[in-house]
């Protein structure tokens, strides 16, 4: 995988088979046809250690463990107080761990401990982000890290990463259910039906009055209506 800055958002109407393009490019699904290929290289023919050592996901259904920040982060990993200082800027956490005297070994949560940090639910989305920066992953994958936020939070987070994540050329590919985020990235690829039917970015795609501009116009329409 070449690092590169290029934004990709994967968008579809539910059912179209963006979770299951993630699930088999990430290796949790075994194709039954076809072939996936990294800069040429037939997928199967790639280690999991070294497609995971490549790859960073953060899914809508992440988790955070009661143990210390660092570990939350790391997983395991070693312990590198200059990549982590960065990672936790790139997802603007750093000013809150300075605020509020977080350490890398202040734990998450009173589970355990009385003095537990206990983060709202925006900042879970970050150290669940940073979780995946921290390893420098030649590819992002957010899968709808932060559903449970408002659209305004959303977006906040994903500025962050598009336009501050100066530290990992990582190629990034967002899936969203809020089309907004599509505005900012260089490529949309819109999914019907399994198939990548149009990719260009925003204005393009709009323009074409195809399937994006169709499901633009409907999730705009219900977004109107339900206000």
């Amino acid at each position: 995988m070449r690092p590169s800055k290029k934004t990709y958002a994967l968008v579809g109407l539910n059912g179209a088979g963006k979770s299951t393009i993630i699930k088999l490019l990430c290796g949790f699904y075994k194709l039954t046809e076809g072939r996936i290929l990294i800069n040429g290289i037939d997928m199967q023919n790639i280690t999991i250690r070294s497609l995971y050592k490549n790859i960073g996901v953060t899914n809508q259904d992440f988790r955070l463990f009661s143990i210390p920040v660092f570990d939350n982060i790391s997983l395991g990993g070693v312990l590198d107080n200059s990549a982590l200082k960065q990672t936790l800027k790139e997802v603007d956490l750093n000013k809150e761990f300075t605020l509020n005297k977080i350490s890398n070994y202040s734990v998450l949560y009173k589970d355990f401990d009385r003095e537990g940090y206990v983060p709202s639910g925006g900042n879970e989305q970050k150290i669940a982000i940073a979780r995946s920066l921290y390893k420098k992953p030649s590819l992002l994958v957010l899968d709808e890290p932060t559903f449970a936020l408002s659209a305004i939070n959303e977006l906040e987070i994903f500025n962050l990463l598009l336009k501050n994540n100066e530290m990992h050329k990582s190629i990034k590919l967002l899936i969203s259910h809020r089309l907004s985020v599509c505005k900012e990235v260089d490529e949309i690829l819109m999914l019907h039906n399994g198939k990548i039917v149009e990719s260009g970015f925003f204005d393009r795609l709009i323009t074409l009055k195809g399937e994006f501009y169709i499901m633009w116009n409907q999730l705009k329409e219900n977004y109107v209506n339900s206000g």
